[in-house]
């Protein structure tokens, strides 16, 4: 299974790394939309996890763009509760599963694992990201 992770955060690329390695996932690290794009263009990927504390990218132009791809990856999106809008905004633009930072990095083995499976039931609702 090949995944793209979008981060420029070293710790999120590396707690991420350590979880793809852990179940022999081809993890691919970038750090700006246009490399993701192009990456996910140039093979097919599974899974498009996005850090919204990146900078630099409009997200609903981003999810556009990946769910033309063909065969349509799967979008995880996740960032810090506290950036609400950000969160709501990915949740807006289709992303297929959005959690806080936290909720990602505890359920970041079991999404590897049960990729094709709807995490649905797994994402929080959006009134649970207000409390």
């Amino acid at each position: 299974m090949r995944v793209l992770l979008l981060s420029c955060d070293l710790l999120v690329g590396s707690q991420t790394s350590g979880a793809a390695r852990r179940r022999n996932v081809d993890l691919q690290i970038v750090s700006d939309s246009t490399q993701l794009l192009a990456t996910a263009q140039a093979e097919p990927v599974k899974l498009v996890f996005i850090d919204l504390g990146t900078s630099g990218f409009d997200i609903a132009l981003v999810v556009q763009q990946i769910h033309s791809l063909k065969p349509q990856p799967r979008i995880v999106a996740f960032g810090p509760h506290v950036h609400r809008a950000k969160l709501s905004a990915a949740r807006a633009a289709g992303c297929d599963c959005v959690l806080s930072r936290g909720e990602f990095h505890a359920k970041i083995d079991a999404i590897l694992e049960e990729h094709h499976s709807s995490c649905e039931a797994e994402c929080p609702q959006p009134d649970r990201l207000d409390s």
